[in-house]
């Protein structure tokens, strides 16, 4: 036996057989165990609109039912929805106001004598209806008020009745105790099938004589379903549905072939006449009916092949089926989920033998029927394919139901097998998703008659826009190929999606596809995995492995923590040697780590990728030694083309133990498709709408790394504080940075990027001018400046040197890093004395200038500096326009402007100093510095400019929030209707058979 995680499957009660044949059941309460006595009533209830749960989906039956809330369950069970809302209004009690939810059903039964309240006026809506209470009402919606006077009154007659008509069976509490939801579905759920009491004659002296409408030859028979629902109850197998015969998918709705066999002593013929359908067979041999019903919402098309009982209904002449619940009466069933993997199976033989528990050491032998009917998702195969079916279960199959008649071999094979996909993208207009597999195309492509069902694993329905990326699709459609997904014969499709995942290492592999993770065994479907890898690994619908996520971040840090080593050494502590290296690791941070006694190396020996023997003590001085792999690497190289290509070996992923010492490297020498960590070259050029860099996709882990080598003492190295981590906005658009390397290059997604020349700060970025600095934690300086139309603020990352000692007035581009700037450029130092800015240096480069200097001149597309014209850019190509006021400090400096055409030129007045920035010889961006010169007018910003931020009404000057209306004068929820006092069904929501608090 191997040795894999069971689930123990045994042999099903008849309480347990509710909904566990079912894929999926009409109705699934969470808080409704399918193994409770009451779970039947619940679900029939729930599909007729009897009862409901809450918008939580529960159905709370411990839960405690108000006088109110009953009168409401009785009166949809008699279907007088409609009689209760005309009679709702002022009532005959003091307690139950007109608009109380409640009051017409209150009205109708109190009209009907099923309630009479506690006297004086009382009829107290919202305490718990007791047991006899309850009984009471249904026994005169019944109509055996007249029996129950008989047999002593309140409340016993009443109690005497309801148990010789059975309205009690199932249920066990005494008269004065308050009846619970439970109790109730149950007591409803009896009463529908009881026979209906009624007087047939009246007389004056009132000896009135009355029927019971029982007998099917005389009178007739009548219940609360025939006769108030209008509900067909029969017994039926189910012979077809829409899934196993595309007939029964029409444009209108799915239909389900029933073989109706009982009719609960209903006349046949009367059964037959209501189903507008034929009464078949004879006395002798028995009777059948054959009916093609709609299957609604019912899910009977999960029942194929087994007997059930079915309430079916007459809509506007279409037979629909409300309910469907599995007759555990004429068969029994056993279900396996796991353990499957070591199942035993023979279809020539019929032979199937399973372990039952884990712990067992010899399986259970089946016995089956000498012919067996097989079915996969729903339909019936037959021939070769059964017994491929059949002998294939250990390895396909995610859950099997086998079925039997009462008393005899098991004679039906139901197999559930589903085809899993990775969600990667969702195409909304045309409703493809795509897969890691094949395209799923849901919309218009598909035939006509074709129908989904997408849901959460727990059951909830979503839209193909709730669809994320990594979500596992297990998918349901009758038997068919992966490449067979969008083919014409799949009519429907049932696609359930998980995001289970477990979080970890696989720390063995066991073989045959089975993996220890955590200490958990799991088998694996899909995914490709290595003892050693730490990842998310996304989950089937069934615990089986299908895809990993090698870029999740972990207890102990990133499943690859990339590190790029800068020097190797070893210290002598306490007179042991031990080594250690220092690099840079993911987030741009220069740490020491020491290598722990027990070392796992992940490496290419030859010619396979794989773990190498632990390491320890001396063995440890191939990789750190004078001559050791990585000491090598970090050495000064005699070129810089030697220095460039050191990297593959530098640059590693490690795993820390508690001690936080190196237990594990991997080198990046693994082969791609074998999702181990790889290095390769790329073309070296940027494309951020694309999203790919050499050639290959980015993502928003995607590491990018910059340093180029330098020479010192003839010798080329790194120097480790001129090692970058930048994001990939620092790229120039299209820019081409020699040969970079690429590592983890895994489904044509970067996991790494080295580049080695040609980054500069983001030339695309606008020109931004400073307007304050402050001083905030871990002493790091947070500048606030004017850039592109808006005040911004961020933090300078302790990274970054590149803008110690800047001041207001000063220009610079920058590049962020999350909320932090990680890198920047000073463009121009503003000199508070002579009022004028100067460029810090030459910035220049191809395409892009900066000028500074006096604006001369100014017409409507170009002004003149210092004798030179230059053309303004338009539209989308104008970054940062302002004039920044040297009377003035802080915000208030600066004025913005929306178009070039609104710069000054120098005048009597003020004098413009400006800074520009050319792109392809057009300005894109201009500060110019407006400085008094013959009059001093520091009240005014050139009449034509638009309003500056600082200038309109800041947060502070508008009303704030205690000025305006606070919740607290509004109505609050307490004078509002609560969720008790809404009406039921189209005047309040029928899911809590009277709003649930």
């Amino acid at each position: 036996m191997k040795n894999l995680k069971k689930l123990i499957s045994v042999v099903l009660t008849v309480a347990m057989l509710v909904s566990s044949f079912a894929v999926v059941t009409a109705k699934d309460f969470g808080d409704v165990d399918t193994t409770a006595a009451y779970s039947e009533a619940v679900n029939v209830l729930s599909d007729l609109a009897i009862l409901e749960g809450d918008e939580q989906g529960n159905f709370n039956p411990d839960a405690e039912i108000k006088r109110s809330e009953f009168a409401a369950v009785v009166c949809r069970a008699m279907g007088q929805e409609n009689a209760a809302k005309g009679a709702a209004g002022t009532t005959s009690f003091n307690d139950v106001a007109a608009e109380h939810w409640a009051s017409g059903y209150i009205n109708w039964a109190a009209q009907l004598g099923i309630v009479n309240g506690k006297g004086e006026g009382i009829f107290d809506p919202d305490a718990p209806v007791k047991y006899e209470e309850a009984i009471k009402m249904l026994v005169v919606a019944l109509g055996y008020e007249p029996l129950a006077a008989r047999k002593g009154g309140y409340p016993t007659g009443y109690l005497v009745v309801a148990a010789s008509n059975g309205i009690t069976k199932g249920v066990s509490l005494t008269g004065a105790a308050n009846a619970p939801r439970s109790a109730v579905a149950v007591m409803v759920y009896n009463a529908l099938d009881v026979p209906l009491m009624d007087a047939n004659m009246y007389s004056l002296s009132g000896d009135d004589e009355y029927v019971i409408y029982d007998d099917d030859k005389e009178y007739g028979r009548k219940t609360m379903l025939s006769e108030y629902l209008e509900i067909i109850k029969v017994k039926a197998s189910v012979e077809a549905t829409a899934l196993s015969d595309e007939k029964l998918a029409t444009k209108a709705g799915k239909k389900v072939d029933l073989k109706v066999t009982n009719t609960f002593d209903f006349s046949w013929s009367n059964i037959a006449s209501e189903l507008n359908s034929v009464t078949k067979g004879t006395e002798e041999k028995g009777y059948y009916i054959p009916v093609k019903p709609f299957e609604g919402e019912s899910g009977a098309s999960d029942f194929l092949g087994a007997n059930v009982i079915a309430y079916i209904a007459d809509e506007d002449g279409d037979l629909v089926v409300k309910s469907v619940v599995l007759d555990t009466t004429s068969v029994e069933t056993l279900e396996i989920v796991d353990g499957l993997n070591d199942a035993k199976v023979d279809y020539d033989t019929l032979t199937f033998e399973y372990y039952e528990s884990e712990d067992d050491l010899r399986p259970e032998e089946l016995d089956f029927e000498d012919k067996i009917t097989v079915y996969v998702n729903g339909v019936e195969v037959e021939g070769t394919e059964a017994e491929s079916w059949f002998n294939d279960i250990p390895n396909s199959a995610s859950k099997v139901v086998l079925m039997a008649n009462k008393g005899e071999d098991y004679s039906k094979v139901f197999i559930t097998s589903y085809i899993y996909m990775l969600v990667e993208e969702v195409d909304l207009e045309d409703a493809i998703i795509t897969t890691d597999v094949a395209d799923i195309e849901l919309g218009d492509q598909r035939p006509d008659g074709f129908a989904y069902t997408l849901t959460l694993e727990d059951g909830t329905e979503i839209g193909i826009e709730d669809l994320q990326e990594n979500d596992v699709l297990n998918i349901l459609a009758n038997p068919i190929a992966v490449s067979d997904i969008n083919d014409d014969k799949i009519v429907e499709m049932t696609i359930v999606v998980t995001r289970s995942a477990v979080e970890g290492t696989v720390e063995e592999d066991l073989g045959d596809g089975e993996y220890v993770i955590n200490g958990e065994e799991y088998v694996n479907y899909g995914a490709k995995l290595a003892v050693g890898d730490v990842a998310r690994f996304f989950l089937t619908i069934d615990g089986q492995l299908y895809d990993v996520d090698t870029e999740w971040e972990g207890e102990d840090g990133a499943s690859k923590n990339y590190g790029f080593v800068t020097a190797v050494g070893f210290n002598t502590s306490f007179g042991e040697k031990s080594y250690e290296i220092k690099m840079y690791t993911i987030d741009g941070s220069l740490a020491t780590y020491q290598i722990a006694d027990k070392l796992y190396v992940y490496e290419t020996v030859a010619g396979v990728y794989g773990k190498s023997a632990v390491k320890e003590g001396a063995a440890q001085d191939a990789y750190f030694g004078t001559t050791g792999k990585i000491k090598v690497a970090v050495d000064d190289q005699a070129d810089k083309a030697a220095a460039i290509a050191s990297i593959e070996d530098r640059f590693i992923t490690y795993k820390l133990n508690s001690n936080d010492e190196i237990k594990e490297i991997r080198f990046a020498e693994g082969v791609a498709s074998k999702n181990e960590f790889s290095v390769a070259t790329g073309s070296g050029s940027y494309n951020p709408n694309t999203e790919k860099f050499g050639g290959k996709f980015i993502t928003a882990k995607s590491v990018l790394v910059y340093a180029e080598p330098e020479l010192e003492d003839g010798k080329w190295n790194f120097d480790e504080n001129a090692i970058e981590i930048l994001p990939f906005d620092a790229l120039d658009e299209d820019g081409v940075y020699g040969t970079p390397y690429l590592f983890d290059v895994r489904d044509n997604e970067i996991g790494v990027a080295f580049v080695t020349e040609g980054v500069e700060t983001n030339k695309k970025s606008a020109l931004a001018v400073a307007v304050s600095t402050s001083t905030v934690s871990n002493d790091q300086i947070k500048i606030s400046f004017f850039q592109n139309g808006e005040f911004l603020s961020y933090v300078v990352s302790e990274d970054c040197d590149d803008l110690d000692g800047i001041a207001a007035g000063d220009i610079f581009q920058y590049t962020l890093s999350g909320d932090e700037i990680l890198r920047a450029t000073k463009v121009a130092d503003y000199n508070k004395t002579t009022k004028v800015a100067t460029l810090t240096d030459d910035h220049d480069t191809a395409t892009v200038k900066y000028v500074a200097g006096n604006i001369d001149d100014k017409e409507a597309k170009y002004i003149v500096v210092d004798g030179s014209d230059y053309s303004f850019a338009k539209g989308d190509a104008v970054g940062t326009v302002a004039i920044y006021n040297t009377a003035r400090s802080g915000k208030n400096a600066v004025t913005g402007y929306s178009a070039l055409s609104s710069l000054k030129k120098s005048g009597v007045t003020y004098t413009y100093n400006v800074i520009i920035r050319l792109e392809d010889d057009e300005i894109v961006d201009a500060i110019a510095y407006q400085t008094a010169t013959a009059e001093e007018e520091e009240s005014a910003a050139p009449s034509e400019s638009a309003p500056a931020a600082s200038d309109a009404p800041v947060a502070s000057d508008a009303p704030v929030a205690s000025d305006a209306p606070v919740a607290s004068d509004a109505p609050v929820a307490s004078d509002a209707p609560v969720a008790s006092d809404a009406p039921v069904a189209s005047d309040a929501p029928v899911a809590s058979d009277a709003p649930l608090a």
